[in-house]
């Protein structure tokens, strides 16, 4: 990993799962450039990328970038594997995980290029060549008194909508997304069931009578926004 970059950019503390996993491959080679505090998420994208374009400037032993987001489970086998492909055939490389909705974070459907796709940045890796010339063909804009490098910003694009994760894919001429799991770590709210909910509302609709403390009969159900069941056993 002598030749990587990590970046990450996040507004809250990186998952300690997630550190430690950075932490792995750093030891093993990778440097780390993190931006904090910005709920900008595509300001954000656009200082972590200005940095690592100074940071390949200033050490050309450097020749690709993983985006790491803040919430992402993976070994150094799997980030090998994917700066070594983004290196050797010179374009944008992702891995495969969900979004918290449980969907692909990448599509076909934009791609610039039959073939490719456009992905979430969640574990996305960038060689050098492609990031500087990128950097040739956007903006530049004052921040903080720093010049910085449009590389990517939500917009409108063939009448749809589109996220600065899909923009910056798209402006790199696609993505490849190699069969890989990495995971997404998401906190998933649960709700009780329609099973539990009518068990409470009969024991409540004739149950004022019933001690305090005493528990609902039978296992308790929760399911997510999405609809997936979870048991609850009760101890």
């Amino acid at each position: 990993m002598n030749n990587v970059i990590l970046a990450v950019a996040t507004n809250r503390p990186i998952h300690s799962t997630t550190r430690a996993a950075l932490m792995n491959l750093q030891r093993a080679g990778a440097i780390l450039n993190t931006v904090e505090g910005s709920s900008d998420v595509a300001l954000a994208r656009n200082v972590t990328l200005s940095g690592v374009l100074d940071t390949f400037k200033a050490d050309e032993s450097r020749d690709v970038v993983l985006l790491v987001d803040d919430d992402m489970v993976f070994s150094l086998r799997q980030a090998q594997t994917v700066c070594a492909h983004a290196v050797e055939r010179q374009v944008a490389t992702s891995a495969v995980y969900p979004t918290a909705v449980g969907d692909l974070a990448a599509s076909t459907e934009f791609s610039p290029i039959p073939g490719r796709w456009v992905a979430g940045l969640g574990f996305f890796a960038i060689p050098r060549a492609l990031l500087f010339k990128l950097a040739d063909e956007s903006t530049r804009f004052l921040w903080r008194k720093r010049e910085l490098f449009e590389f990517t910003n939500s917009t409108v694009h063939n009448g749809l909508w589109i996220g600065e994760d899909y923009w910056l894919s798209i402006r790199l001429g696609g993505v490849d997304v190699l069969p890989i799991a990495v995971g997404h770590l998401k906190t998933i709210p649960l709700f009780a069931d329609e099973s539990t909910l009518e068990r409470v509302g009969s024991r409540f609709a004739g149950a004022l009578a019933v001690d305090a403390g005493e528990e609902i009969p039978g296992p308790f159900r929760a399911t997510t926004s999405q609809g997936g069941g979870i048991e609850v056993v009760q101890k």
